[in-house]
């Protein structure tokens, strides 16, 4: 039979295939005795892996929850407006109805809630109370009104107006009567007892002030809700000019000051005749900090498209979103959108997994940076049952070596023997890395050998002794 020609294994393609027709299967069957050796270690890097992907968490759910506010309120339009965005992205988003912004931001911390997103304005919440929740940013102004009919107001600010107005100023507990309060709490005066001020859903307050029942509306919400447009569409209404609004701001840090200007709603009509002073909160997105990465992604994401979409009233396209309020701290999904922007590989993958990637980024760059230690430990971890099984070896024939030298019988050494024999045959069926292959023929053909010649001179000592001249 002729010699078969070995591959050529100098380059890379032949060494690649060579490796799977002659070391492959000859690799797993090492890794086989790997493992059995380290036996109970397998379960604990099984468990790492688990936790490496429960950490990624690759899998984000369906579907996500937004308290809205009242329907008709710019909170509920923005909702909507984000919910489009979800469902574009192969995910729902779920409005759920709250009579007021607080309520949602109840529900939002409530446990029991399937609500895992609202929205808050600014200055109704603290980080100490709400361990829980984190924040994505503001998303958008949400103005503080103050419609009214008749001739212009002139007083410097809109305490002693409201008290002889029939003023409707939101429902208990919600957003618009929470800041009254604290600006009537400036000027000494309390919401308690003033019956001229009435509490009214938003949408009552509306059709009341139309139907000519009120005297004025105080309302905090953006410019495009439908109650505002409504309110500003009613015949000879006026906006009030807040002339102590930097003295309020000052005061209360978590409002902003923003300018109607002269014109702005109606330029046919001049409307509002001069530039109008107004308080403003901000409206921000908290959310659980327990929510899936994916879904703060797609808030962040729709914020942005949002606000890029158009010019918004009080504020310059693309302005939103942005870390206004920072009385909840971010998240470190928001953390990141804020000090990098939006990740490149969302540019180029779906957002599940443009998530995975830009959350496993960090780990997997860590390990090219530390890969070849880490492969280096690893062939160590590997290489160990290997170099300690040959040390194993050579310990016993070391010892089985000083016993022959102390043998004083014939049998002694006949049982000596029987070891030796014992240790080669078990060493022929042991797997050995194949940089110990050297290890092993040296044991064997040099070591062992020389054992056993050791042995085989003892005997002739013992003949010798009781057959002299016979060997």
């Amino acid at each position: 039979m002729p010699i078969q020609k070995r591959p050529d294994t100098d380059t890379v393609w032949p060494d690649f295939f060579d490796y799977f027709r002659r070391d492959f299967g000859r690799e797993v069957y090492g890794w086989r005795h790997v493992l059995r050796y380290y036996g109970m270690l397998t379960p604990i890097l099984l468990i790492a892996l688990v936790a490496l992907f429960i950490y990624v968490d690759p899998m984000p759910p369906k579907k996500a929850y937004l308290a809205t506010g009242q329907v008709g309120s710019s909170y509920h339009q923005l909702s909507e407006k984000f919910a489009a965005f979800f469902k574009k992205r192969g995910f729902e988003l779920e409005l759920v109805e709250t009579p007021g912004l607080d309520q949602g931001f109840v529900r939002l911390n409530d446990d029991k809630s399937p609500v895992n997103a609202s929205f808050l304005t600014a200055g109704s919440a603290n980080a100490n109370d709400f361990p829980g929740l984190a924040s994505l940013g503001s998303v958008q102004f949400s103005p503080i009104w103050l419609f009214y009919r008749g001739a212009a107001l002139t007083g410097s600010d809109a305490a002693q107006q409201l008290v002889n107005l029939r003023t409707a100023i939101g429902m208990k507990g919600t957003t618009t009567q929470k800041i009254l309060t604290q600006l009537l709490a400036l000027h000494g005066i309390k919401l308690e007892g003033l019956g001229n001020l009435k509490e009214l859903p938003h949408q009552k307050a509306v059709e009341a002030f139309m139907d000519g029942q009120l005297d004025a509306v105080f309302i905090v919400d953006g410019i495009d809700a439908p109650n505002i447009q409504k309110l500003l569409a009613v015949p000879g209404v006026q906006i009030f000019n807040f002339r102590l609004v930097d003295a309020y701001v000052k005061k209360l840090d978590f409002l902003e000051k923003v300018v109607v200007p002269r014109g702005s709603i109606d330029i046919q009509t001049v409307f509002p005749a001069n530039d109008t002073e107004m308080l403003s909160s901000t409206v921000t997105l908290l959310v659980e900090k327990s929510m899936h990465p994916v879904h703060q992604w797609l808030f962040l994401m729709a914020a942005r498209e949002i606000s890029s979409d158009r010019n918004q009233f009080f504020a310059k396209k693309g302005f939103f979103p942005a870390y206004l309020d920072q009385t909840i701290p971010l998240s470190p999904i928001a953390k990141q959108y804020y000090s990098t922007g939006l990740p490149a590989v969302f540019d180029y993958f779906p957002i599940v997994l443009a998530t995975l990637f830009d959350r496993a980024w960090v780990i997997v760059l860590t390990l090219l940076a530390l890969v070849y230690p880490l492969f280096k430990a690893l062939m160590n971890w590997r290489n160990f049952p290997s170099k300690k099984l040959m040390g194993d070896y050579y310990q016993d024939l070391r010892d089985i070596e000083e016993d022959i030298a102390a043998a004083t019988s014939v049998a002694q050494l006949l049982h000596y023997r029987m070891e030796l024999d014992e240790l080669e045959s078990g060493m022929v069926t042991k797997w050995y890395d194949e940089g110990d292959l050297g290890s092993y023929y040296s044991f064997r053909m040099t070591a062992l050998r020389n054992v056993r010649l050791n042995l085989q001179a003892r005997l002739n000592e013992f003949a010798e002794k009781t057959q002299p001249g016979v060997q």
